[in-house]
């Protein structure tokens, strides 16, 4: 693997003034906030701007954060953690948008772990729906041939580490949220660049977020520390309620500082077993705390926009053993432009681009 490699191609669904112009309602359409004209009628145009039919080109700098924990309490007079995050943290690049579409890539800068350059895999797939009263992500990654980093708690060197296996893993998670305040409050003016909140504002949130990981590995060679955990097939499925509230202050019509957190109860199923000799089969549902943040500071206005945008989910398992944790999220500098340009293009045509 080169040190540009290409690592991320984020396919964005802001579903967004989807040919509102001929008014064409649909249920769905409703729902999600889409069946509204070019204006945003939906929107005091004393608070929200729209810009989603105009051209949006963005210089992007990303720093990537993913890792699956494991902390270990069972083994007598010891105590560790176990970090699995494969991500290469730091990625450059482009991003477009345009109405319902839009399209980021990037490329790392750096290889993330060492000696890995040549045997390991991964990939990142993001989509992002967008609307005036619905929004979440949807993420998946595959990683392969990763290893886990191991971390001594209070000051305890005498366990025995060896053997610590190189993971796969599969992580599927997502998140979505309605919006109360659909007047004067737009959650997509602090972290996309589609819409310019000019007044502050904030409005009550409801959502939901869901997780499914898959860590496994073929390694014969643990110790007997880290056998008990039984890191060799693991599936973990998180599915929760959340709610919260989310704020934009604006200052001087240009200036904002804004986000959104949303927190709540969640049920989680664990499914262990052993690849390798087939003798442990183990199945246990427990309660779960799966939360979601926001945030974004910047400058916005009808050409011009720059800033910090900042997007946070974790969850974490109460379990007397291991207490997992999954954590996902990035922090991204953009700074671009709008251009109203009229698309002449009829495959732009075709596909309800002009």
């Amino acid at each position: 693997m080169k040190n540009f490699t290409f690592i991320l191609i984020t396919f964005l669904l802001s579903i967004q003034n989807l040919q509102a112009q001929k008014l064409e309602q649909t249920w769905l359409g409703n729902v999600i906030g889409v069946n509204d004209t070019i204006k945003w009628v939906g929107y005091d145009p004393l608070y929200v701007e729209d810009y989603s039919q105009h051209w949006t080109v963005r210089l992007i700098s990303t720093y990537k954060n993913n890792s699956f924990e494991v902390l270990n309490r069972n083994t007598e007079g010891a105590m560790y953690r176990i970090k699995y995050s494969p991500v290469a943290p730091y990625s450059v690049g482009i991003g477009l948008n345009h109405k319902w579409i839009g399209f980021n890539a990037s490329f790392t800068l750096s290889e993330g772990q060492d000696g890995l350059k040549d045997t390991s895999k991964q990939l990142d797939l993001i989509t992002r729906i967008y609307g005036r009263k619905i929004g979440g992500e949807f993420r998946i990654q595959y990683f392969n041939k990763h290893k886990a980093i191991i971390s001594p708690l209070e000051n305890q060197q005498d366990i025995n580490l060896s053997g610590i296996p190189f993971f796969n893993s599969i992580f599927v998670t997502g998140n979505a949220m309605y919006v109360f305040n659909q007047t004067t409050y737009s959650y997509m003016g602090s972290i996309t660049q589609t819409q310019w909140q000019k007044q502050s504002s904030g409005s009550w949130l409801v959502g939901g977020l869901w997780d499914y990981h898959i860590l496994w590995n073929h390694s014969t060679t643990s110790s007997d520390d880290l056998k008990q955990l039984n890191l060799r097939n693991n599936h973990y499925l998180s599915i929760g309620v959340t709610g919260g509230y989310g704020h934009t202050f604006v200052f001087k019509k240009h200036f904002y500082v804004g986000g959104t957190f949303m927190a709540g109860p969640s049920v989680s199923n664990v499914f262990q077993s052993d690849l390798i000799n087939g003798d442990r089969n183990d199945h246990f549902l427990r309660p779960s705390l799966m939360s979601i943040g926001r945030i974004g500071i910047g400058y916005n206005s009808d050409i011009y926009f720059a800033g910090i945008q900042g997007i946070y989910q974790s969850n974490v398992i109460f379990w007397e053993n291991q207490d997992p944790r999954y954590r996902s999220g990035y922090l991204r500098i953009a700074v671009g432009r709008r251009f109203n340009w009229e698309a002449k293009s009829k495959v732009l045509k075709g596909i309800g681009l002009h």
